[in-house]
């Protein structure tokens, strides 16, 4: 955390090499939010880009008593939702898949026995190919949830949703995921 406060202040001085190790532990885990919100990397890239240069335009109106991070990925995932809301309506976000930074997609407490499950590649595929075609809304709750370890609170207060929302699209994005995983390896939904 001194450390942090350190790189704010001397980015609040200016100093752009002080605001660049600031924001690069950061980039993959705001990266992984945004392509769970909008399905397409460029996009994601894109605006967390604006974000950084939003973050640096007004870098001396950081209060540095609050931790940087769920501040900056609050204002990231904000951005990402109001780009989402603007072109709702055109279809023109393609669908990609989100990595882990070890390239493998990390599913914690969605399925039965998700160990087991996990450890078969083509179901991990299965996986990836559901969570990218599931409404935007449901997809990115459940992976504020089990891929940035939110709790229902956090994932609230980030989505400015009561905490009912919250836990409402987790547990239809965990049907849908256990639904369509069932029905593709053939087993029956009871």
């Amino acid at each position: 955390m001194e450390k942090e406060i350190s790189l704010i202040e001397q980015a609040k001085a200016g100093d752009k090499k002080a605001f660049k190790e600031l924001i690069g532990p950061y980039v993959q885990k705001l990266l992984n939010i945004g392509y769970y919100i909008l399905k397409n990397r460029e996009d994601a890239w894109d605006i967390l880009q604006e974000t950084f240069i939003l973050l640096w335009k007004n870098i001396k109106k950081l209060n540095t008593s609050y931790p940087f991070y769920p501040y900056v990925k609050k204002i990231y995932t904000n951005q990402c939702f109001k780009f989402l809301k603007k072109y709702r309506n055109q279809n023109d976000l393609s669908i990609d898949y989100i990595y882990e930074e070890d390239g493998q997609l990390q599913i914690k407490d969605t399925l039965p026995d998700p160990y087991k499950v996990l450890e078969n590649k083509e179901i991990k595929e299965k996986i990836r190919e559901i969570m990218d075609k599931m409404p935007a809304h449901y997809s990115s709750t459940l992976w504020l949830r089990i891929g940035e370890g939110m709790s229902y609170k956090e994932i609230a207060d980030l989505l400015n949703i009561n905490i009912g929302t919250v836990k409402s699209r987790i547990n239809m994005a965990r049907k849908i995921l256990m639904e369509k995983l069932l029905a593709y390896m053939g087993g029956e939904i009871n």
